[in-house]
């Protein structure tokens, strides 16, 4: 997400042309924003800097925040169920994991391998797929 706010290479300046072209919505957290925040500066951003970018997204309607109540309730529901829903190894990561599967999204975007070595996941006759910003791309 960061760099793709920071559009720093050619690939996450197309990939923010296909999400703003295609009506794709961005979702973050409280706890994923926070992730961003202290992030920052390792992608050359400073913090008003990053506020900024997310201000342009919210601006076109291309992110939205859910709110961890609404992440808990779900996750509780499913958990107390009889599925078993897969985890990345690193626990850093399972926010990513929650909030797409709290709004039932049709990709995580990443490019971290533990998220990565999941593919997918398939909840509720419901599959979301994990893909690097590369595989989103060509879809």
């Amino acid at each position: 997400m960061l760099k793709l706010l920071a559009r720093c290479e050619e690939i996450y300046e197309r990939l923010y042309n296909k999400i703003i072209e295609e009506c794709h919505t961005i979702i973050v957290s409280r706890e994923i924003l926070n992730e961003y925040r202290g992030r920052a500066h390792s992608h050359g951003m400073s913090l008003p800097m990053l506020m900024s970018l997310m201000s342009e997204l919210e601006s076109l309607k291309k992110i939205r925040n859910i709110e961890k109540s609404r992440i808990e309730a779900v996750w509780r529901r499913l958990r107390g169920g009889s599925r078993r829903i897969p985890l990345p190894e690193h626990s850093k990561d399972i926010k990513f994991v929650r909030a797409a599967v709290t709004i039932r999204a049709d990709y995580i975007l990443s490019e971290d391998l533990d998220l990565l070595d999941l593919v997918e996941i398939f909840i509720n006759g419901h599959t979301i797929r994990i893909c690097s910003p590369h595989e989103y791309l060509t879809c």
